[in-house]
C-alpha cells in the first residue's frame, strides 16, 4: 500500500502541483526597530529594501568569505523579519544573531517550532 501512495505523490509532484512540508528547516525571527538594518550587515542581499510581504534569498558568509548559511528572508512588518534556513545553518545563524545584536534594537529568537515551511 505505501508504494501506491508514494507513486500517487510522485505523480502529483511531477505532473501536477503539490505542497511539500520541509520539516526541520530552521526559522529564526528578528524583531525590533533595527531588525532590517541589523540583518543588512550580516547577509549578502539587500534586506532593508524589503516591504511587508516581500522576501529574498541571501547568504551569510564568514570573515573569509566562506558560506556559513544560505537563507530566505521574509519581511512580515517593518520591525519583524523571518529567516528560513537549512537545519545545518541553524546554529551559525543563532550564534551570529545573538553575538552581534548586543546593543542594538533587535531581538533574535528561534521560531522553528512555530512555523511549517512548505515548498
Amino acid at each position: 500500500m505505501p508504494e501506491v501512495i508514494a507513486s500517487a505523490e510522485y505523480e502529483l509532484l511531477t505532473e501536477d502541483a503539490a505542497l511539500v512540508a520541509r520539516p526541520g528547516r530552521a526559522v529564526l525571527e528578528l524583531h525590533g526597530s533595527e531588525a532590517a538594518e541589523f540583518l543588512q550587515g550580516q547577509v549578502s542581499n539587500d534586506v532593508e529594501s524589503l516591504e511587508p510581504g516581500q522576501g529574498c534569498y541571501a547568504t551569510m558568509l564568514d570573515h573569509k568569505g566562506k558560506l556559513r548559511a544560505d537563507l530566505r528572508v521574509l519581511c512580515l512588518a517593518p520591525d519583524r523579519l523571518l529567516v528560513d534556513s537549512e537545519p545545518a545553518g541553524r546554529r551559525a545563524l543563532a550564534h551570529t544573531f545573538e553575538m552581534y545584536s548586543l546593543g542594538r534594537q533587535v531581538t533574535p529568537r528561534d521560531a522553528t517550532d512555530e512555523h511549517v515551511v512548505l515548498s
